[in-house]
């Protein structure tokens, strides 16, 4: 019987811009914000980590800092998956989301 080893990575959207005067779910990211997660995308990509599946919240700041990751990352669409409910969701939640089991 072949064992399975599964790994999750969750990464918190970058610096969002407070000063925009919007609900929190529809903030961006400020100027550092963007560069620091083009800078995280560069720095998985160089140390080959691998996603088979991406599982992000509908927030736009968390949708912006994927699309910078995904510049260097080259995620296929069909490997991500947008939920609301990741909306400050729950570590419990975010483990069921994903149907990982122990």
């Amino acid at each position: 019987m072949a064992i399975m080893n599964k790994q999750i990575t969750i990464i918190r959207h970058a610096k969002s811009d407070w000063s925009a005067g919007c609900r929190d779910f529809n903030r961006a990211l400020n100027d550092r914000g963007n560069n620091d997660a083009l800078l995280i995308g560069k720095y998985l990509h160089a140390n080959e980590l691998h996603f088979d599946r991406v599982y992000c919240s509908t927030a736009n700041r968390a949708k912006l800092t994927l699309e910078k990751l995904n510049t260097s990352l080259k995620l296929p669409k069909e490997s991500i998956q947008f939920e609301e409910s990741l909306y400050l969701a729950s570590l419990t939640h975010l483990i069921s989301v994903t149907n990982i089991t122990t």
